[in-house]
């Protein structure tokens, strides 16, 4: 019988130390801590569940547990608590990240700084050297949100962040 996971059956598993096994899927994979191990966790890197997915969430038990991994693993784990779990690694390190340090943390920095700017969620066509463009209210992408659409100039659209466009003084296209 083979052992459920929260991505589906495990096909293969890892045992890195008692209590502490990597599971692979056939769409994803993580670690899972014993209840055990799941208390000797640092309360600021614990999962609930124990479950700690292979994509960000696996760093948690990396640092936690290093002693079962490699120096460059361990390295891996900081760099990835610090772009993707920012207020964790904050805590956990007593350092604060500053502009630029963490990938998140940045986002989550320029979506409260634009809240009430109109900023690009999707570009629709290029031409004339204009980009036109839909935006929403703080990128806020839902399905009741108010939606306008804006013509971009294509060299000031291809500077955007990594994070959006912001609009400053593009036309807005007016509705027919």
């Amino acid at each position: 019988m083979s052992t459920s996971t929260p991505w589906g059956p495990a096909q293969d598993s890892t045992k890195y130390a008692p209590g502490i096994i990597s599971y692979s899927t056939a769409s994803h994979g993580g670690f899972h801590l014993s209840k055990t191990r799941q208390n000797e966790m640092t309360d600021c890197l614990r999962n609930p569940d124990g479950w700690y997915e292979e994509d960000c969430d696996w760093c948690k038990v990396v640092i936690a547990f290093n002693q079962y991994f490699k120096p460059t693993e361990l390295l891996q784990a900081y760099d990835t608590l610090k772009d993707w779990f920012y207020e964790e690694y904050e805590k956990f390190t007593g350092t604060i990240l500053k502009p630029g340090e963490s990938y998140k943390k940045d986002e989550v920095l320029f979506f409260e700084k634009h809240k009430n700017d109109w900023i690009v969620i999707s570009a629709i066509s290029a031409e004339n050297n204009m980009v036109n463009v839909t935006a929403m209210l703080g990128g806020q992408r839902t399905m009741s949100g108010k939606r306008k659409q804006f013509l971009v100039p294509a060299d000031d659209y291809s500077k955007r962040s990594g994070f959006g466009f912001v609009i400053t003084d593009q036309k807005e296209i007016e509705e027919a």
